[in-house]
C-alpha cells in the first residue's frame, strides 16, 4: 500500500474506533490509582523557569506554529521576558491567543 493509499485507511480506521461507545468498567474506575493533583500548575511561571526549559530544549528540532526554533531562542535571551510577559498575560486571562498565520 503506498503513501496515498495510507492516510485515508487511517481515516477511516480511526474513525470507526472511536465512532463506537465503550463503556467503562466500575472495576477498571476503582483500580486506577489517585494521582495527587500538582498544585505547582496553577502557580505562575518565573522568567527563569521559562529561560531554562528554552535552554534544556532539544536543538535542530522543526519550528512551532509561530516558526521560532528552539535555537532561535536559546541563542537571543531577549525574547525570554517578551515571551515570559505573553505566558503571564495568557495565564491572568485564562486563556490562549488566538494565532492566525497568513501563508
Amino acid at each position: 500500500m503506498d503513501n496515498k493509499q495510507q492516510l485515508p485507511r487511517w481515516v477511516e480506521h480511526l474513525s470507526e474506533l472511536f465512532a463506537q461507545t465503550r463503556p467503562i468498567r466500575s472495576e477498571a474506575i476503582a483500580g486506577t490509582p489517585f494521582l495527587p493533583l500538582s498544585q505547582d500548575l496553577d502557580n505562575l511561571q518565573t522568567t527563569g523557569k521559562l529561560r531554562a526549559v528554552i535552554k534544556a530544549s532539544p536543538s535542530g528540532k522543526s519550528p512551532g506554529i509561530g516558526c521560532i526554533t528552539a535555537n532561535r531562542l536559546k541563542c537571543d535571551d531577549s525574547l525570554v521576558p517578551v515571551l515570559s510577559n505573553i505566558l503571564r498575560e495568557c495565564f491572568n486571562e485564562g486563556c490562549l491567543p488566538q494565532i492566525s498565520l497568513v501563508f
